[in-house]
């Protein structure tokens, strides 16, 4: 079995894709706003969302007989900045790869690969 390994944001997001825990949906950062561009408030305020969605910090899921831990928002905002400095990733595309993970797990808990609204993010991503 194959898995992307994006880093560290990707063990949140996975967290947060099999924990399903109901929220806002977005963050209330721009959406616009090209995620490498993000001061340091609004990378705080977008992590902030995506832990929450999570079920906060820490927080442990298994799949597939691995143990996930749901990143820090200081984890997630280091994570941020590994983004490549080109990359045009929007808050907005950020946000609905995270949705889509959430909606996708759902459905199919542990589902390697990620859904097509996180393409651009994966683009994003050095490897």
């Amino acid at each position: 079995m194959t898995r992307i390994a994006i880093p560290i944001v990707f063990s949140a997001v996975l967290f947060i894709a099999c924990s399903g825990n109901e929220g806002d949906e977005t963050s209330g950062v721009a959406p616009s706003e090209p995620v490498v561009d993000l001061s340091a408030s609004d990378e705080e305020e977008l992590c902030a969302w995506q832990v929450e969605l999570a079920g906060g910090e820490g927080q442990t899921f298994q799949c597939d007989g691995e143990t996930f831990t749901t990143d820090t928002r200081a984890e997630c905002v280091l994570s941020l900045s590994e983004i490549d400095d080109g990359c045009s990733l929007t808050v907005e595309e950020y946000e609905a790869c995270i949705v889509s993970l959430i909606e996708e797990r759902m459905s199919d808990d542990c589902k390697d690969g990620l859904p097509s609204a996180c393409d651009v993010y994966a683009d994003c991503i050095s490897v």
